[in-house]
């Protein structure tokens, strides 16, 4: 339903609530036990920790606290989605890196950023998982994309207008 515009939307990762809750609680027990810390954010020559930029807690998970837990699940079913890419397209992904987080409410947030920044971590692809299924319109954490725009411009009687990746057409026409 995506293909073409930068990303794709892909659901039932664990295949059942009851493992999708199972994460939940996995993480909310990180968090209770420490292993979640204030997020940081970086740039290619510094680190620095901002809460009113970027509010979760989190923490890069290792083998060590997906041992035998929900988390090491997920962490298959995202390798699993790896290999598919993979083989599909080509991906010629190796490395994996899982960073675990929770936003504790109360306005926190993560505004508009890169993933990936000139001269940090050379990342080519982030895959989000949502483990709060009890979530609601109106909750608040929607997900936001800044899609790039393209290069091309569409034509509208005298006007030229800028177009989304993935947009023309009637799309096109109705932006203007």
């Amino acid at each position: 339903p995506s293909a073409g515009r930068g990303y794709i939307v892909k659901g039932d990762l664990l295949k059942s609530k009851d493992r999708v809750r199972a994460v939940w609680d996995a993480l909310l027990q990180l968090e209770k036990d420490g292993t979640l810390k204030p997020a940081g954010m970086q740039n290619s020559s510094h680190t620095w920790k901002q809460s009113e930029i970027r509010g979760d807690k989190m923490a890069f998970i290792t083998s060590m606290e997906m041992k035998n837990t929900a988390i090491d699940e997920a962490a298959k079913a995202m390798d699993a989605l790896k290999a598919e890419l993979n083989e599909a397209v080509d991906f010629q992904c190796s490395k994996v890196s899982i960073q675990a987080a929770v936003y504790p409410g109360n306005g926190t947030r993560y505004v508009k950023h890169l993933d990936s920044c000139k001269g940090g971590p050379n990342r080519r692809l982030t895959v989000l998982f949502y483990p709060n299924i009890d979530w609601k319109a109106g909750d608040g954490g929607e997900l936001r994309l800044y899609l790039p725009l393209k290069k091309e411009k569409a034509k509208h009687g005298e006007k030229e207008v800028v177009v989304p990746e993935g947009k023309t057409g009637e799309a096109a026409k109705r932006k203007a």
